[in-house]
């Protein structure tokens, strides 16, 4: 992956998004096919990730292109334009690379090292049944046949979106031999690890969100990261995501709705106008749709800013 060389990183926006906005079109073209036909977006989510759309927030000194946060929702909301299943399965991804952006400890150069090369993180954090409110039903345990005091970890997780398209998965689990919650970073490519695209609840079709389930898989002794060292505004990112997968398909719906009213040739006998794209009733409904996806592109910029300087 080639890195941008930083000037003011607000004015090279669209030299940054110009570099991936061909692969937002590609996207774009079999977005609506994927999505009756159940397809996931495998092949679309390694084109990004070659392109380096993973390492976007990952300083240009350290191969990445050094994106702010503002930027990287920019980019996320032009995604979501294109196909809003990608951003949210991609969306545990970005809070992990967020997480070791602002960690200090000695494994942040291999992690970002990692994400300019193309590897890209899941999610795996929700668990199902008499879980109480702070219990967490997957454990971790040390490999007493490890070498190097690694980990094994066992449990079952579920709505774990983005999981099923990982090299990695952050993984929310207590250790058992001293209680402590970590995140386990669990390698996806192992015997011990499985996936299921069985998810039938709310929300897309297509962003992977099944099942993970755990058997004895093996993590490394330094990949069990103590939660409390968890990047502090996370919670807002999550929402961040969100809204830009929000204010992406607020933006496609005004786009599609603009070339429909365009390409209309047919007009009503009592409308306002010889066009119907000059009908003033017409526009007012593309007016609408036009003010709210500003707003939501607003307020995600606004909220993205707050989180820079958080």
């Amino acid at each position: 992956m080639t890195s941008l060389t930083a000037t003011t990183p607000e004015a090279d926006y669209d030299t940054l998004a110009n570099r991936f906005r061909p692969i937002f079109a590609r996207i774009a073209e079999g977005a609506s096919a994927r999505e009756q036909d159940h397809q996931l977006p495998f092949a679309e989510i390694k084109e990004l990730t070659a392109s380096g759309f993973g390492a976007l927030r990952v300083p240009v000194s350290d191969g990445g292109f050094g994106a702010t946060l503002p930027q990287l929702f920019r980019l996320l909301t032009e995604l979501a334009a294109a196909d809003s299943n990608i951003p949210q399965a991609l969306r545990g991804h970005f809070a992990f690379v967020e997480d070791r952006l602002v960690s200090t400890g000695p494994q942040r150069a291999l992690w970002l090292e990692r994400f300019v090369k193309g590897e890209i993180a899941g999610n795996s954090w929700t668990e199902v049944g008499t879980v109480k409110i702070g219990d967490v039903l997957t454990k971790v345990s040390p490999d007493h046949k490890s070498t190097t005091g690694g980990f094994r970890i066992n449990g079952t997780k579920y709505y774990s979106t983005g999981s099923i398209f990982a090299d990695w998965i952050d993984t929310f689990a207590q250790r058992t031999d001293n209680e402590v919650k970590v995140i386990a970073v669990v390698n996806a490519h192992q015997p011990g690890v499985a996936h299921s695209d069985d998810w039938d609840g709310f929300g897309q079709r297509t962003t992977g969100s099944g099942t993970s389930t755990f058997t004895d898989a093996a993590v490394e002794a330094g990949n069990v990261i103590d939660f409390d060292t968890r990047f502090k505004y996370q919670t807002a990112f999550y929402q961040a995501v969100l809204l830009a997968v929000l204010a992406g398909s607020i933006k496609a719906a005004e786009r599609e709705i603009a070339t429909e009213v365009r390409n209309r040739t047919r007009i009503f006998s009592h409308g306002n106008a010889d066009s119907f794209a000059a009908d003033p009733q017409i526009l007012q409904v593309v007016g609408q749709v036009s003010a709210r996806a500003y707003a939501a592109e607003a307020t995600l910029e606004r909220a993205a800013r707050a989180l820079q300087g958080a």
